[in-house]
């Protein structure tokens, strides 16, 4: 949650060098959809959100930020696919102001499989000569991930494999966000972070 939170500012920030897109001109009824939408995010109505964030889009269709906020949370959610369009669909408004969105574009790429175009995001995103040195460290631990999948597939040809991921029941796969999961050395114990209401 943070993530999302933090690249709204991150983009808001940048928004000065952007090459022909201009977030003051944006319709002032989207921009109170947004504020509306990251207002509900943080309630934890999720659901809210998207609904809030494509109104905003709808009300104006060259909100870049409404576009690569919604790509964010879809991220978030491991939404690849949708995650995958919404940034697709701001790229053409204005490359420039896209560039510092290369690199949750290219997690959307590598979320929903296609490593070889996460491998062309992470490139564009290193390209950028302005990045500190931790936007340049994460991005270059993606890039080896996004390698070591295209070995490891170059390696084994996954024809034969299935996936087949099993229901761990309600006591896991509950409609509130969940995330960090991890298993005790002894793989006796699962452990993961649910965001809950108080």
């Amino acid at each position: 949650m943070k993530h999302f939170l933090g690249l709204i500012l991150f983009f808001a920030a940048f928004s000065a060098g952007a090459q022909t897109y201009d977030p003051s001109k944006v319709n002032p009824k989207a921009k109170k959809l947004q504020e509306d939408a990251i207002s509900h995010y943080r309630d934890g109505d999720v659901k809210k959100a998207l609904q809030l964030l494509n109104k905003a889009i709808e009300t104006d269709s060259y909100y870049i930020d409404a576009y690569l906020d919604l790509a964010t949370l879809y991220n978030e959610l491991k939404d690849y696919n949708n995650a995958r369009i919404q940034f697709e669909k701001a790229l053409p408004k204005d490359t420039g102001y896209f560039k510092y969105s290369w690199l949750p574009y290219s997690v959307s790429l590598a979320g929903a499989g296609n490593f070889a175009a996460a491998m062309t995001a992470i490139d564009k995103y290193l390209a950028n000569t302005k990045l500190g040195q931790k936007s340049i460290q994460l991005a270059t631990s993606r890039k080896k991930s996004y390698q070591f999948a295209l070995d490891y597939a170059g390696k084994h040809p996954a024809d034969n494999y299935v996936f087949a991921p099993k229901n761990l029941g309600d006591n896991i796969n509950s409609p509130q966000l969940e995330y960090y999961p991890s298993v005790t050395i002894d793989d006796s114990v699962f452990v993961f972070t649910r965001r809950g209401s108080n």
